[in-house]
Formats: C-alpha cells, sequence, structure tokens
C-alpha cells in the first residue's frame, strides 16, 4: 500500500499541527490509547485529517495508522479519507495487474471506498520495459481498468509518462470517459512536454462555437483526414466538453495557430490565464491559413515563451488582449526557467542558424504583441506588469525598437527586464525623456539584470530624478550591482534585491 496516498478533502481551517505531534509520539507501548473509545478515536482521526489541505500534513496523519488496531480500521473504514489516488510504477518488472502486487485491485478497492465522492487521480510510470516492440502495451488497459469505472467522480486528473509513443492509447481512454466534475488536468512527458488545463463545466444544451461534433470525436472532426499530433485531440476533446480556464501548453510538439485557434473560440468567455512555450516553426502550409483573431475579455495572464520568436507571430496574430494585465515574455532558449529542467538541448533540429542574432531578434514580436495588447486596449489601458527574459533585438536598429517598447512600458506599475538587450536601459532613458511624466509615474517595481547594464541602470534612474518622478518602491538587481546599495539609496525607497540572473 505504500504506493497509494490517501487524504481527506474536507477544507476545515485550524491548526491541528499540535495534535499530530503528540499522537506522533504514541506507539503501541502506550496504553492509554487502548481506553479510548472508537467514537472518539473517529473524532481524532478526523480533526488530524483536517485542518489547512496539506498533503503533506495528511500523509503525516495516515503515516499515524500505528497508535492501534482501531485507528487503522477507522481509517480503512472512512470513505472520505479515500479521495486521492496515486498509482507508481518505479520498474520495468513485473505487470499492474497480476500477482501479489495487483495495483489495479488496490486502485479499485480504494476507490469503492469513497463511493461517488469526488477524488483525484495520478497516474505515473518512471519507465517503460523495453525488451521487446510491444513494451508498455498494457499501460492503456491497466488505465482504464483501474480508473474508469469511477471515472464519473474525478476532480483532478494527472498523467505523467517517460515518452508520448504510447499516448494515443491513453487519450482514447480518457476521451471516452464521462468526467462530468473535472476541474484540472495535467498532462506531462518526462523531459519537457507539459500540458495544464483548469476546467468548467459545459452544459450539456450548450454547443461551442465550432460544432458539436468535436464533444463525440474531439479535434479530428474539426479537420478530417488531416494528419494531427497527438496533443490536438486532448485539446480539442476538453475545448470541446468544458470552459476552460487556464491553458499552459509548454514544449508540446506540432502545436500551431491552427490548432489552438478553435480551443481559444470555445473558451473566450471563460479563459483567464494563457501559456504558451513554443519552438517549432510552423509549416509553410500552416502559415498560409487566414484566422481571424480572438478577443478574450477575460485573459488577465499571458506568458510567452520561444527558442525563436518567430515561431510566435502566427500565435500572437491570433490574440487580441483588452483586458490582459500581466504580460511575461521568454527567449527560454538563452534564459530557461529557473523551476525547470528544460535546456535547448532536447530539441531536435536546432542548430547554429537558431542561435544568431538574427533570428534571436524579437523585434517584430514585440511588434505584434503591441497590435495584440496595446491596440486592444487603446481606451482603457489594462496592462500593468511586463516581464522580459532574455528578449534581443540586437539586428535592429534602436530607433525602430524604441516604438514598440514604449508604447509596452507607458504606465505600468511593475517592469522586468532579466538578461535582456543591453541596449533597453538606454531606450528607457529616451523614453522617459520624450514622455509626459504622468504616464511613467505608475512604475514602482523595476528588475533589470544583464551585462553591461551596470552604468546605464544608474543613468536611468538618475533621469527619473531629474523629471520629478517618484521613486521605485522596489529595485531587483544581479548580486554583483548588489553591492552597490549606496549608489541607488536616492532611487529607491527599499534596499535593492538580488534576482536570480534567469
Amino acid at each position: 500500500m505504500q504506493d497509494i496516498i490517501m487524504f481527506d478533502t474536507d477544507e476545515l481551517y485550524f491548526d491541528v499541527l499540535d495534535l499530530i505531534t503528540a499522537f506522533s509520539k504514541l506507539s503501541l507501548k502506550d496504553p492509554p490509547i487502548y481506553n479510548v473509545p472508537n467514537d472518539i478515536l473517529y473524532i481524532l482521526f478526523r480533526l488530524v485529517c483536517a485542518g489547512p489541505p496539506s498533503l503533506e500534513t495528511l500523509k503525516q496523519a495516515l503515516a499515524l495508522t500505528h497508535v492501534c488496531g482501531s485507528w487503522r480500521a477507522l481509517a480503512i473504514h472512512i470513505p472520505h479519507l479515500w479521495t486521492y489516488a496515486r498509482m507508481f510504477h518505479k520498474t520495468s518488472l513485473g505487470h499492474f495487474d497480476k500477482g501479489p502486487h495487483n495495483r489495479v485491485m488496490v486502485v479499485n478497492s480504494l476507490l469503492k471506498r469513497s463511493a461517488r465522492l469526488p477524488f483525484e487521480f495520478h497516474f505515473l510510470r518512471a519507465e517503460f520495459v523495453d525488451i521487446c516492440w510491444n513494451a508498455g502495451s498494457d499501460v492503456a488497459p491497466m488505465f482504464e481498468q483501474a480508473f474508469s469505472a469511477r471515472s464519473v467522480g474525478c476532480e483532478k486528473l494527472r498523467v505523467a509518462i517517460p515518452s508520448n509513443r504510447h499516448m494515443d492509447m491513453l487519450l482514447d481512454v480518457v476521451k471516452g470517459m464521462k468526467m462530468p466534475v473535472l476541474k484540472r488536468v495535467e498532462w506531462n512527458i518526462v523531459g519537457g512536454e507539459r500540458l495544464n488545463v483548469d476546467l468548467e463545466p459545459r452544459e450539456e444544451v450548450e454547443d461551442p462555437v465550432y460544432g458539436p461534433d468535436v464533444r463525440m470525436f474531439g479535434w479530428h472532426a474539426l479537420k478530417p483526414g488531416y494528419p494531427l499530433p497527438k496533443y490536438h485531440s486532448l485539446l480539442g476533446w476538453l475545448g470541446a466538453t468544458y470552459r476552460i480556464t487556464t491553458l499552459s501548453i509548454k514544449y508540446l510538439p506540432g502545436v500551431t495557430p491552427a490548432t489552438l485557434h478553435p480551443v481559444l473560440l470555445a473558451s473566450k468567455d471563460t479563459l483567464v490565464y494563457l501559456a504558451l512555450y513554443n519552438h517549432q516553426p510552423v509549416g509553410e502550409t500552416e502559415s498560409a491559413i487566414q484566422l481571424e483573431p480572438v478577443s478574450l475579455p477575460k485573459l488577465e495572464r499571458v506568458d510567452l515563451g520561444y527558442i525563436k520568436p518567430t515561431v510566435l507571430l502566427g500565435f500572437v496574430k491570433l490574440l487580441l488582449l483588452p483586458a490582459v494585465k500581466h504580460l511575461s515574455v521568454r527567449d527560454f532558449g538563452g534564459c530557461p526557467e529557473t523551476n525547470g529542467q528544460i535546456t535547448p538541448k532536447h530539441y531536435g533540429g536546432i542548430g547554429e542558424e537558431w542561435n544568431t542574432n538574427r533570428s534571436k531578434d524579437a523585434y517584430q514580436l514585440l511588434v505584434g504583441l503591441v497590435d495584440s495588447v496595446i491596440a486592444a486596449q487603446s481606451k482603457d489601458r489594462a496592462l500593468v506588469k511586463l516581464d522580459m527574459y532574455g528578449v534581443m533585438c540586437r539586428t535592429t536598429t534602436r530607433l525602430l525598437v524604441l516604438e514598440p517598447l514604449r508604447e509596452l512600458v507607458l504606465g505600468l506599475h511593475s517592469l522586468a527586464m532579466v538578461q535582456c538587450d543591453g541596449r533597453f536601459p538606454q531606450l528607457l532613458n529616451i523614453i522617459t525623456y520624450g514622455c509626459s511624466p504622468r504616464h511613467l509615474k505608475s512604475l514602482k517595481d523595476l528588475v533589470m539584470t544583464g551585462h553591461p547594464v551596470h552604468t546605464m541602470l544608474l543613468d536611468y534612474l538618475r533621469t527619473r530624478k531629474s523629471v520629478d518622478l517618484p521613486k521605485l518602491k522596489s529595485l531587483g538587481v544581479c548580486t554583483r550591482m548588489a553591492a552597490f546599495t549606496h549608489f541607488f539609496e536616492e532611487f529607491v525607497e527599499a534596499q535593492p534585491q538580488v534576482v536570480v540572473e534567469s
């Protein structure tokens, strides 16, 4: 049973850490525990398993089944505690559904105890059997056998597998299930590819704008006969069956504007967060498809990532963002995420032509963002936070870069430029001199790192002071610049904070 973790989903907000600590000191050698009636044990068990919804705390509570036999019996017979199932196979030997370690049987037993209460299901597989060509073919049947009977109560589904070679089978299983209360899907491939989606139920009588048949057949109904990458069927099914509220697509192969367009249309009234990290160029056939831009009136945050900025142009042209407040743009080849294991070496076909100054120039992308964000917010400016990581425009003249950069930074409350083009601080100087202070006084938080921005940052801060702009509330700098904190005292209210370079 050590591969199965269970926890309570009740949200009772009081501190039970002292209670957990006290009970963790009990053991079979403590005779007073045997004198506690079962109904009192039941109440204590409920208290231990309630509290703030922290998985680690609840795992601790369930580990206390060593206290006595009555405690263990209570743990087994309280249905609503068994609402989280995690299947993890860490070796390539044996079968999930045979022998003494029958995980399917254990999961079935687990879900039966939970009746029809909401639960989470996590399916994790560390590696496949590589002995024969049909290695790992037991994955989909095992997944279906363990999960399908109780899928109607699933609120969160997470699938993490080491490669996508059996993804089609798993997708077919998932799409065939009824999950009316599903709220989140996490589909991860070890090594990078990630699809995270938050959902709301869609009314049965309501059809997506691009046709009801997609509900039954997924993406293939949209483009009959078109050879679609594996993820598109899952995206199409989710967009047709649920209302998508957050959508994070990172490092997935073959995602194009044409395949994302229907999902945006179906979720345009509910989508509040969109993350799109793309690394593959769009083919000529896809580029030739004319698509109407989609207005997303509730979208408040957009995270964009690229290795080559031109691959995002088609996506940016799809978006009209009248309400976006937070925009993040990242060159994840030169400035990868600090919380991930993704580096450019994960992507095949990326040679030196992808790493030249010209291929990394993001000028056209900045222009596209002005059209998608600033033009859509011409009447009521909503953008207040802009983060740029590794963004370069080295082959474009400063005069050209100045215009889109000015449109993006005016009216911001927070600006971050981490490892970006060294000319950006100079351009900020020019913008500060050339614009009315009322368009710049809202800036309160600034992050600027990279080389060579040391003296240029000070010049920019002096320029702000010379035009009577207020002090910044916070300033983030690299380690080298933080050593000269005394230079910043007259420009910033608080001491500068050291920022991780990437």
